[in-house]
């Protein structure tokens, strides 16, 4: 029977958030008493009852977890739940959130005894360079040479059993032995083939105005990587894109990692609509019943951040 359930968000950082987690729990319950299930943005998570006990990491908050960790800046559904969560932080409880943090990953590790383990630095370092886009270049993205690169693509658009077994292999071995299971490779050559496809259709389907890429790619089933707008368009400040997953479409609004200035608050401009992220990185997913209502989204938001892409561009032409 399962004793208690952690809840891992659908990417590289909620793998390895949920890997540390469980290198933690491990104290106090057998590996086979954890069970772990991925969520998202899209899924009714007011209306959800968690699991008892629970753990819930990289994701939006919900009252019901007795263990939480997150680093999103739009983790509150409603002001009531954020008050709530702060009684129990006051209460010293184990939840702790901070947007400051640059990954999750980075918050476990630096809010609860780990083993101090060549494996646990490593995948704190690489969940910060993928979740706070702090690539060397966009080349580095699309080169995928690096374990955790390899397996960072290999999780786009995977099934829940490849993200279990990804943070089960991460919370005993490294990311050198993860990268080399036989289904994660399977999985990063299946992606790596679509990837290439992916971005040969991209740049068919790129609009480019004002510092903006804008693009509606939700004809074709392609694995969309959103550093996709900056590998032809490296002088754009930001990119809004629609594109279709295997079960929603999701519009994706990111500013360009390789460029300083301050930006619009994206993932609070998404959560305006159901969405959520970061300050830099923010998305909005749709059921396939509500496409005119993504294109309309994918509109509003490009119109938003299209204003504020002006006040920069003037900001910069400006001489000193």
């Amino acid at each position: 029977m399962t004793d208690l359930t952690v809840y891992l968000h659908r990417d590289f950082d909620g793998a390895a958030s949920a890997a540390l987690v469980l290198r933690w729990l491990r104290r106090q319950y057998n590996p086979e008493q954890i069970r772990l299930t991925t969520v998202d943005y899209g899924e009714p998570w007011k209306d959800i009852r968690l699991f008892q006990p629970c753990a819930v990491v990289d994701f939006l908050y919900h009252p019901d977890a007795t263990y939480f960790w997150d680093h999103h800046g739009s983790s509150f559904l409603s002001t009531e739940w954020e008050r709530e969560f702060d009684r129990r932080k006051g209460r010293r409880e184990q939840v702790w959130y901070d947007p400051a943090e640059p990954s999750c990953a980075s918050l476990i590790a630096r809010t609860i005894p780990l083993l101090d383990a060549e494996e646990v630095r490593g995948l704190v370092h690489w969940s910060i360079v993928i979740d706070a886009a702090r690539y060397e270049s966009v080349g580095q993205v699309f080169a995928s040479r690096e374990p955790a690169l390899r397996i960072n693509l290999a999780l786009a658009d995977a099934s829940e059993r490849l993200f279990v077994d990804v943070a089960r292999g991460l919370s005993t071995g490294s990311l050198e032995q993860v990268a080399e299971l036989p289904n994660v490779k399977e999985r990063f050559a299946e992606a790596r083939e679509v990837q290439l496809r992916e971005l040969d259709y991209f740049k068919t389907r790129i609009r480019y105005v004002a510092g903006i890429v804008t693009a509606d790619v939700t004809n074709e089933l392609l694995r969309f990587s959103r550093y996709s707008p900056y590998y032809f368009v490296r002088e754009a400040l930001y990119s809004v894109v629609l594109y279709r997953e295997a079960t929603r479409f999701k519009a994706l609004c990111m500013r360009n990692p390789w460029l300083e200035f301050e930006s619009i608050d994206l993932g609070a401009l998404c959560q305006g609509f159901g969405g959520g992220g970061h300050r830099r990185v923010g998305a909005v997913a749709f059921p396939f019943s509500e496409k005119t209502r993504a294109k309309a989204v994918l509109e509003e938001l490009r119109t938003v951040v299209a204003q504020h892409a002006t006040s920069v561009r003037q900001v910069i032409s400006e001489p000193v």
